[in-house]
């Protein structure tokens, strides 16, 4: 690096050398004026570009697509989609970037029930390196809009954990019975149980706690793609004292 700019310091003292004596003999003539100045300023370009070289290419993660604008009486159905950006960036700054540094979103404003291929937009959320995405792979994504479909399921307590030797805990209390599940029916059709867990571990005194619902399969496994109203409930327990001891000196 320090070779070539001593390349370019000698090469400009050169040009100085031959254009100068040019520019005293034809003093006022603009257009050689503004030759130089653009030859300056190319220069410029190119010592700052081999200075600090740019680095192309397709990142080596994922982002999550997100849909915007969905509408209120529609649920999209399936997995998350997934989409790579190319880019292009500062060589240094290539390996720092994450995809917390972007944001991938689809807009479903407007739209009905059905299937759709979208384009997908990509923002990079940072400057760094001079960030700017070229393209996006795939660029468009298929989205499958279904109608809302709701439930209503029972709440069941989940104890977890025991409060010391000596104490007995009551069977908890909630406050609310049912919720409602709703998304899809595919992913609604999927919840057979909402649980509220509740951790006595080690615990000694009453306890009213909130508590976030856990839609569940028939298997136990969590349900996604569903919403639950409400989504918290406060779940109530009794834990006594029933045996006492002391310690006795021998």
């Amino acid at each position: 690096m320090k070779r070539l700019r001593q390349l370019l310091e000698e090469a400009l003292a050169f040009l100085r050398g031959l254009v100068w004596p040019v520019v005293t003999s034809v003093r006022g003539n603009v257009g050689l004026a503004a030759f130089s100045v653009v030859l300056g300023f190319a220069l410029w370009i190119f010592v700052t570009d081999t200075e600090s070289p740019t680095r192309s290419g397709v990142l080596p993660f994922e982002l999550e697509v997100e849909a915007v604008n969905v509408p209120g009486d529609l649920a999209l159905a399936g997995s998350p989609v997934n989409v790579r950006v190319k880019v292009e960036v500062a060589d240094d700054a290539w390996g720092t970037l994450s995809a917390a540094d972007f944001k991938a979103t689809a807009d479903l404003e407007g739209l009905q029930a059905g299937t759709y291929d979208l384009p997908v937009g990509v923002e990079a959320l940072t400057g760094r390196g001079g960030l700017r995405v070229t393209q996006v792979v795939p660029a468009t994504v298929e989205v499958d809009l279904r109608s809302l479909f709701s439930k209503s399921v029972s709440v069941t307590p989940k104890p977890e954990g025991e409060p010391p030797q000596g104490y007995e805990v009551s069977a908890p209390e909630i406050d609310t019975k049912t919720v409602l599940v709703t998304g899809t029916q595919d992913r609604v059709n999927l919840v057979s149980q909402v649980v509220a867990r509740l951790d006595l571990s080690g615990r000694t005194e009453d306890i009213t706690q909130a508590v976030r619902l856990e839609a569940l399969d028939s298997r136990g496994n969590p349900v996604t793609g569903v919403a639950l109203e409400p989504s918290v409930v406060n779940v109530s327990v009794d834990i006594e004292q029933r045996q006492f001891s002391r310690s006795l000196a021998v």
